[in-house]
Parts: C-alpha cells; sequence; structure tokens
C-alpha cells in the first residue's frame, strides 16, 4: 500500500513538472499616418494649409461670354509613402451677390497646361459646373495625388454669353473653396 502510495506521489509530481519561460516586448510605439494636403500659390513658396486669395491680384471683372482663370499647386506631404489621394472640392462658404450669381458664373479645373486656352488642359478638367452646383455637393477633381507629389491646377471662372444685364455689377464676396484629399485604398 505504501508503495502504491509512492508510485501515485511520483506520477502527480511528474505531471506538473514541465518546463516554462516567458519574455517580454517592451517600448513597443504604434502609430498611424496622416495625412496632409498643402496648397501654394506658385508651387515653390510657402505650401499650407490654406491660401488666403485676397493677398492676389483679384479676378478680373467677367463680362458674357468671358473667363478668368487663378492657378494653384496642390501637395500630398502625407507622412507615409503609400497614403494617395482623390481629390473633391466644394464651396463652403459665400456673401455678397450670391443668391443671384450661383447659377450664373460656371467654374472647372483643370490640370494646368500653358498651351491650352486659360491654361486649361481640357482634356483632364472637371465639367463645367455652376457654382451652386460647387456648394451642393463636393465635386471631383482631376487626379489622383500621389503621396509626395505636387499637381498645378488652374481654376476657371466664367459667365456665360446668354447672361445680360441682369448680372451686371453684381460681386461674390467671401467665397472659400475647400478641396478634400481622400486616401485610395
Amino acid at each position: 500500500m505504501v508503495g502504491l502510495v509512492l508510485v501515485l506521489v511520483v506520477v502527480a509530481g511528474s505531471a506538473y513538472a514541465l518546463f516554462s519561460s516567458s519574455l517580454s516586448l517592451n517600448g513597443m510605439v504604434l502609430g498611424t499616418a496622416t495625412a496632409n494636403l498643402r496648397v501654394s500659390a506658385d508651387g515653390v513658396n510657402y505650401y499650407s494649409g490654406s491660401l488666403n486669395m485676397l493677398s492676389l491680384p483679384p479676378f478680373a471683372l467677367l463680362l458674357p461670354g468671358e473667363t478668368d482663370w487663378r492657378e494653384i499647386w496642390l501637395n500630398n506631404n502625407s507622412t507615409t509613402d503609400k497614403l494617395n489621394m482623390n481629390l473633391s472640392a466644394k464651396i463652403t462658404a459665400t456673401g455678397g451677390n450670391w443668391p443671384e450669381l450661383k447659377d450664373a458664373v460656371q467654374l472647372r479645373v483643370c490640370v494646368y497646361n500653358s498651351g491650352f486656352a486659360d491654361n486649361c488642359d481640357g482634356g483632364n478638367a472637371t465639367a463645367w459646373h455652376t457654382l451652386n452646383d460647387w456648394n451642393a455637393s463636393a465635386i471631383a477633381l482631376p487626379g489622383p495625388l500621389n503621396q509626395g507629389d505636387s499637381q498645378h491646377y488652374t481654376l476657371v471662372f466664367a459667365l456665360p454669353s446668354s447672361y445680360g444685364n441682369g448680372v451686371s455689377g453684381m460681386s461674390i464676396t467671401g467665397m472659400n473653396f475647400e478641396v478634400t484629399g481622400t486616401q485610395i485604398p
């Protein structure tokens, strides 16, 4: 009986005598990328998160059938080389004679090309949309804009020749144009 108890104690003791070891991983850092879309008036100096158009020469007074344009450069300064973006834009604020001009004045955004009228590469541009369309919903811009790249764009405004004295002497003030870059999956 004593021998049987001794065998049971040895068998039970060996069932719990397994070797083990552990380790730890310390100081881990996990981060996420930062999307960073920037704009410049000349493509050389001072890219930032906004561009005050009041510091640039004013747009010409539009006559029926005429256009005026401005250049901007957009830069994808995101923190990782795989954060490429599709771009869209929307008018987010307006003032002045907006109610009278929102359906009269049209806008399209083009990839800049000095070989075309208004420096607008018509094959690489949005369609013409009224300012009201740009205000109602975001419109996709030509792109994409890959991480580390800059793209030279032209904003072209037009007053169609069908408009006459009904919109004469009016202006839109305080118009904000917001460009959004969305990561391409």
